[in-house]
C-alpha cells in the first residue's frame, strides 16, 4: 500500500464532481417535463353517469404523439396523471365497448381538450397542467 494519496485525491474529485453537478443551474437543454391530471365525466344526454366507457386520450407533441386509456367508473368519472413533455394539445376519444351493458349504445365522440396550466415550474412548458372533459353521449 504504497502512497494511496492520489487514488484518494482522485475518489473525492470523482465524488465531488458528481454531487456538484445537482448544484449547477439547468442549461435549458429542451427536456422540461410537465404533470398532467386528466379527468372528468361521461354521462347520456339526460345527464346519467356511464360507466365503462373507454376514454382514450392523445398527447400530441411537434411530430409525434403519445397515446393511453382508461375507463369511466360507476359515477362515470375518469382520472390519471402522467409525467412526460410537454405536449401541443390533448385529445379525448370515448367509445362505449360493452355495448348495453351500461344501459344502451352510445355513439363514439371525439374532442380537443383544453390545457390548463395549474403550477408552473422552472422552463418554458415545466409545471403542472389539467386537462379536463366532461363529455355527453348520444345513443346509436
Amino acid at each position: 500500500m504504497k502512497n494511496m494519496a492520489p487514488y484518494i485525491l482522485l475518489a473525492c474529485l470523482c465524488l465531488w464532481s458528481c454531487s456538484a453537478g445537482s448544484l449547477l443551474p439547468d442549461e435549458g437543454d429542451g427536456h422540461e417535463t410537465a404533470s398532467y391530471k386528466v379527468t372528468g365525466t361521461v354521462a347520456d344526454e339526460d345527464g346519467k353517469p356511464l360507466k365503462g366507457i373507454q376514454v382514450v386520450s392523445v398527447f400530441e407533441y411537434e411530430e409525434s404523439s403519445f397515446t393511453d386509456s382508461m375507463f369511466s367508473d360507476k359515477n362515470g368519472k375518469f382520472e390519471k396523471s402522467y409525467t412526460c413533455s410537454p405536449c401541443k394539445s390533448v385529445e379525448f376519444t370515448f367509445n362505449d365497448t360493452d355495448g348495453e351493458s351500461n344501459g344502451g349504445s352510445f355513439a363514439s365522440l371525439t374532442v380537443k381538450a383544453d390545457i390548463v396550466r395549474i403550477e408552473e415550474a422552472k422552463g418554458s412548458f415545466a409545471g403542472s397542467y389539467l386537462v379536463s372533459y366532461d363529455a355527453r353521449l348520444t345513443r346509436k
